[in-house]
């Protein structure tokens, strides 16, 4: 397996604004995508490991385990696409507010959040650049990826939100981790991989404050699949070195 980076991005801010790009129009852009989550373990802090239940992003926004998720019983990890949480803030509608739990059982404020996300990346074409607007610089990422790869090698692959319900985070506690293997178009063992996790260094009112990553440890397995240890949840971006 070759090690590889991930980081990931939250915000506490309630009342982001709803995302006016309406669903017709968002899916039919050039978009990051992933399969989906093959394998979730909740790893508590003594080592323990609990199998957690998966919604994936094949659950659609009318699918109950989807709406239900934070309501069941066992540990559970959901994944929402970019896409997906978009459709749900459009129905929701502009009138809901903030903390209003919407179809992909994240709240509106989650939804608006993952797809401002979305716009920053999708605005920045060097890679280098977007890295060093969320704390990340050259020098930061030493040693994280390859001495023989650029910040330049590296592409946007995938954009997804990952959320675990109230049960997977009582059994994480304080030290504990969620593992996922999740599949991403493109990816294949041998590649190199930075995967990010994000969250709102400082928040405004307008939901427009800036973002900072966080560096998580990750892998490539054999089949292709990348698996990603998290503590907490939000968006999570993955580039690809597409000249590996």
């Amino acid at each position: 397996m070759k090690k590889i980076v991930a980081i990931v991005l939250c915000s506490a801010l309630l009342f982001v604004l709803v995302a006016t790009v309406s669903a017709a129009e968002f899916t039919a852009s050039k978009t990051l995508v992933t399969d989906s989550i093959t394998k979730a373990e909740v790893v508590d802090s003594t080592g323990k490991t609990v199998e957690a239940q998966i919604v994936s992003v094949a659950s659609d926004v009318t699918d109950e385990s989807r709406t239900n998720f934070k309501s069941s019983t066992k540990p559970t990890v959901m994944i929402t696409s970019v896409a997906q949480a978009v459709k749900a803030n459009e129905t929701a509608g502009d009138a809901a507010s903030g903390e209003t739990v919407t179809d992909s059982g994240l709240t509106v404020a989650e939804n608006a959040f993952l797809k401002r996300v979305y716009d920053v990346v999708k605005a920045e074409e060097k890679t280098d650049v977007l890295l060093e607007s969320i704390g990340l610089s050259g020098a930061e990422l030493a040693g994280v990826i390859p001495e023989t790869d650029s910040l330049s090698d590296y592409t946007a692959s995938a954009l997804f939100d990952i959320s675990m319900n109230q049960v997977a985070l009582d059994l994480l506690g304080e030290d504990g981790k969620m593992v996922m293997d999740v599949q991403v178009p493109g990816v294949k063992a041998g590649d190199s991989v930075l995967v990010i996790k994000l969250s709102a260094a400082a928040e405004t009112e307008a939901g427009d404050g800036d973002l900072a990553g966080e560096v998580l440890e990750a892998t490539v397995n054999a089949d292709g699949s990348v698996s990603i240890a998290m503590v907490g949840f939000g968006p999570v971006l993955i580039l690809v070195n597409a000249n590996a």
